[in-house]
Formats: structure tokens, C-alpha cells, sequence
């Protein structure tokens, strides 16, 4: 690890100038949105005087909540395109399960062989410090496509599943310090900024049991205002904004203070991994600590976030038992997704937002008022029954 590659050799602050967000409204210059917090802010400060809502907290989901599509994929897919590992080959190869099972029809032994393969060819350039030849040589995109199809195709196999991925994406963080996982995050963030939203396939041909793969992966994040500007109207009523991710902690600590959300890292819950003294992070999870996937994320919120949760926001399937408890505002942000959350978009009492993937932005649906107005609507309308129930 000590003879990687630096994050430091990727890092060119003058191609990706912070974000500009000039261009965007406050909320006091979008038409009937101060009236609508103004509102907001006075039911608020009703609940957050009554007993059974001391220390009120907003529960928000990261990746597909706050914002479209996910954080934690484009930093691996900027750890691939860049070859950023700093793990020794021994590390490495003990991420990938050894079991006689199979991805998709293909043995898990031919995947992990060529993975480790790979892994140990384009790591003996990247130790010589020459990135560049690592990812003009064919085995950089061999290696590319292979791990991100093996992402995919190992989140939905019952002996691995998201539980593995998720974990995965954090451990191939190993070796790096938390600031620089955090200049990382960043440069990824910057380059999903400026791509277009879409899909893109990736296709490689491999000798036999393998074969000729392919992966669609999404491209392109964008931020909804919208949620940033629900969180600081929560904040100035007196409301703790609290956000639980299956990302990274680290990745997700570093892209909410980027792009400007108003959450304080105390009160970030991400996939974790122990430190060591220097502040590197490890292969090992982290100690009592659960994984912030669907139960795990109601673990965190039942058990580690100090307050009373009176708002839960989320997107996926992922959020399902978080989405399930019950506090007077569930807030759903609709991507078309099917099964549980489908489920749960159907029920009544959900407040739910519809997306519009081709933009990556929230659906207005042909409304007068500001989206941004809307969504204060439905939530006023929610907290006034919650507090009418509770007086």
C-alpha cells in the first residue's frame, strides 16, 4: 500500500471548481415559498414544544433522496477509471469469497481468479507510478468491466446480496486516509455533476466459462434543491436533520458538506469500517455497529440518533423498515421502483414525490406553486394531524 499511487496524483482542483449555485433560487426569492415556510416554521415550533416530540429529528436517506442516483457507485466506478487501490494482493483477493457457487451462470472461482489476476498485473504498474500506462493497457478495462458486473450480479445472488456489496464498496477504501477518501469523493462527485444523466453499457469479451459480459450503469448525479432547502427550514425551526446511508460514512460525511446541505457529520450513518491510529481505514467493519441496510438503518435510528424522529425520507427498498415506523410524516421519493416500495407508494398516508429520471429532478406535474411549495404543503398538512392527535 505505502508505494500506490497517491489520490494526490488525481487531484486537479482547477478542472472541477466547486459547484456554482448562483444560478440557483432561495427559497425567499421562489414565489409562495416564504409564506409556505412561514407555515412550516410555526407548526414546527408547536411540535417541537410538545412533550412526546422532545428533541424532534428528520430521518433522510442519501443516495436517491437527496439526491439522483448514487454516491457510493460513482466513487468506485472513479476508483476504476483511475485505478485508486491501495491494497496489497493478499488484502485484495480475501474481499471475494472462495465457494464452488455460481454469478449468473458463470463460476464465482473463474470470477475471483480473473478479478485477483487483474488486480495483481495492473497493481505492479500502478506501484512503478505510472497510472497513465495502467489504464491505456487492455487489462485496465478487462478488470473495469468485470468488477462492475460483479457488483451487480452479486447484490442480487441470496448467498451474497446487497448486505456483501455495500460492505465492499467500502472496503475497497482500504488503505486511504479518511481526508483522502473525503478529495476523492469529490473529484467523483465533480466529474457525476458534469455527465449527462443516462445509462451507459459496458461490454468486454473473455475467454470461455466467462464469456462476452455486459453492465448498464447509471450516470450522472444531480442534487434536488428542493431537499436542501426542506432540511434548512427544519434546522431553523429547531429540527435535527439526520441522514442514514448505505454508502460510505466517510463518502457521504464529505458529499453532504460539498454540495451544501445543512446536516452535521455527528449526525451522518454510514457503512463503516474500523481506523487505525492514523486514521486509515481498515477491511474489518466497524465494531457494534450495524450495516445501514433496511433493518440496519432502523437499528441505527432506534438505537444510536439521540431525539424523537417526526419525519423519515426515503427511495428504495433499502429504506423499507426505516419507512415503516411510525412517525407522523413518511416522505417517498418515487423513482418507479417496484416491490416493497412500490407497496408502501400505494399506501395511504405516504407523502410521495415522483421523479423525472431523464432530468434526475423532481416531477412538478404542471402545478402553479413552486415544487418546493408543495412539498411544504404535504408536510404541513401532516405535522397539523400529528399534532392535533397528540393535543
Amino acid at each position: 500500500m505505502d508505494n500506490a499511487i497517491s489520490v494526490d496524483d488525481f487531484y486537479f482542483p482547477e478542472k472541477y471548481p466547486p459547484p456554482n449555485r448562483a444560478n440557483r433560487q432561495s427559497p425567499q426569492e421562489m414565489k409562495g415559498y416564504s409564506a409556505g415556510r412561514k407555515r412550516l416554521h410555526g407548526w414546527l415550533e408547536v411540535i417541537r414544544r410538545k412533550p412526546d416530540f422532545s428533541q424532534p429529528v428528520a430521518v433522510f436517506d442519501f443516495d436517491g433522496t437527496c439526491i439522483f442516483n448514487d454516491i457510493g457507485k460513482a466513487v468506485f466506478e472513479f476508483q476504476l477509471d483511475h485505478f485508486l487501490f491501495r491494497h496489497h494482493i493478499e488484502s485484495f483477493a480475501a474481499l471475494f469469497p472462495q465457494w464452488a457457487g455460481a454469478l449468473d451462470g458463470i463460476p464465482m472461482a473463474k470470477i475471483r481468479e480473473q478479478l485477483i489476476g487483474l488486480y495483481r498485473e495492473l497493481s505492479s504498474l500502478t506501484s512503478k507510478r505510472i497510472p497513465a500506462i495502467t489504464t491505456l493497457r487492455p487489462a485496465w478495462k478487462k478488470f473495469k468491466v468485470l468488477f462492475l458486473w460483479y457488483i451487480n450480479a452479486a447484490r442480487r445472488n441470496p448467498l451474497l446480496g446487497p448486505e456483501y456489496t455495500l460492505t465492499l464498496l467500502t472496503r475497497l477504501l482500504a488503505g486511504y486516509t479518511v481526508a483522502e477518501v473525503g478529495r476523492m469523493t469529490i473529484q467523483a462527485l465533480q466529474k457525476a455533476l458534469d455527465a449527462n444523466v443516462g445509462e451507459v453499457i459496458h461490454s468486454i469479451r473473455f475467454a470461455p466459462p466467462i464469456g462476452t459480459i455486459s453492465v448498464t450503469m447509471h450516470q450522472g448525479i444531480r442534487v434536488y434543491p428542493e431537499m436542501i432547502d426542506l432540511m434548512t427550514g427544519l434546522n431553523e425551526s429547531g429540527i435535527r436533520c439526520v441522514v442514514i446511508s448505505a454508502s460510505s460514512q466517510w463518502v457521504v460525511e464529505h458529499a453532504l458538506e460539498y454540495l451544501g446541505f445543512p446536516v452535521e457529520r455527528e449526525d451522518v450513518y454510514g457503512i463503516r469500517v474500523k481506523l487505525n491510529e492514523q486514521g486509515v481505514l481498515k477491511t474489518c467493519p466497524a465494531d457494534d455497529y450495524p450495516i445501514t441496510y433496511r433493518m440496519g438503518k432502523r437499528q441505527v435510528l432506534e438505537n444510536l440518533v439521540s431525539g424523537t424522529p417526526i419525519l423519515v425520507a426515503g427511495d428504495a427498498e433499502t429504506d423499507y423498515e426505516m419507512l415503516t415506523m411510525p412517525v407522523p410524516v413518511r416522505f417517498i421519493i418515487d423513482h418507479g421502483g417496484k416491490g416493497l416500495i412500490r407497496e408502501l407508494i400505494n399506501t395511504p398516508g405516504y407523502l410521495v414525490q415522483a421523479v423525472d429520471r431523464r432530468k434526475g429532478a423532481f416531477r412538478s406535474s404542471g402545478e402553479k406553486p413552486p415544487i418546493q411549495s408543495v412539498i411544504i404543503a404535504a408536510i404541513l398538512q401532516k405535522l397539523l394531524q400529528s399534532v392535533q392527535l397528540a393535543l
